[in-house]
């Protein structure tokens, strides 16, 4: 019989500067929540997002973030404080909107 274990790796990576609008990163403990096609809700550390046709920021794979996020108009600017809140700016003015990383032990 083949023993096999999993283990949660919760360590920060590399971070890096990308040219994507929507790349974020976790410094320390926590996760983005998300919601799978089927309706259930999942964790990640992959903080690689972009629009969908909608305007609701997504996973890599189209998962939605749970609590919804979407950005009215053509976002021109978009970035996360150190208090996890999103800022975005379109075309009209500026729309402010919660984001937080959620904690799972």
């Amino acid at each position: 019989m083949l023993e096999r274990s999993v283990r949660k790796n919760v360590d920060t990576g590399d971070l890096q500067i990308t040219d994507r609008t929507f790349d974020v990163a976790i410094n320390g403990r926590g996760f983005f929540q998300v919601v799978q096609p089927n309706g259930d809700i999942a964790y990640t550390r992959n903080g690689q997002f972009h629009l969908n046709g909608d305007g609701q920021i997504v996973t890599a794979e189209g998962f939605l973030l749970d609590p919804e996020i979407a950005l009215p108009g053509e976002v021109v600017n978009f970035s996360v404080g150190v208090n996890g809140i999103c800022y975005s700016g379109d075309c009209g003015g500026s729309e402010s909107t919660g984001f937080r990383p959620n904690r799972v032990s």
